[in-house]
């Protein structure tokens, strides 16, 4: 069983780098990073310096990131979404916003004591 899982983890990050797609969002949206120990999963978001806000949203195995650019009075709406392995909702999910990277880290085995499924951070 914990083999089983372990397989499915490996899977789902080799997945996460190999996409095409997920190489060109890197360009076009803003790059994200996956790492993973035996407790966590973690997200790395390297974010533009015109960042103003950031709304993240938990929805079953899904994490959608959105963020808000502001540069030269040009306002711009960013996005992306990951599909983990296993049901995100409910888990402890917190957050570092240090310089212009947001660090994510979820838990895969901590819950949050009361529903709680998006966030905002101001910038």
């Amino acid at each position: 069983m914990v083999n089983d899982h372990f397989h499915l983890i490996e899977k789902w990050l080799q997945n996460q780098s190999l996409d095409p797609l997920t190489s060109l969002l890197d360009i076009t949206e803003f790059r994200i990073d996956l790492y993973e120990s035996e407790q966590e999963y973690f997200i790395e978001v390297l974010l533009p310096s015109s960042t103003e806000n950031i709304f993240l949203l938990v929805e079953d195995k899904t994490l959608h990131i959105q963020i808000n650019t502001n540069l030269n009075n040009i306002l711009e709406e960013k996005n992306r979404s990951i599909l983990f392995p296993i049901d995100i909702c409910n888990k402890v999910l917190k957050t570092d916003y240090p310089r212009s990277i947001l660090e994510i880290s979820i838990s895969k085995n901590k819950y949050l004591p009361t529903h709680q499924n998006s966030w905002q951070i101001k910038c």
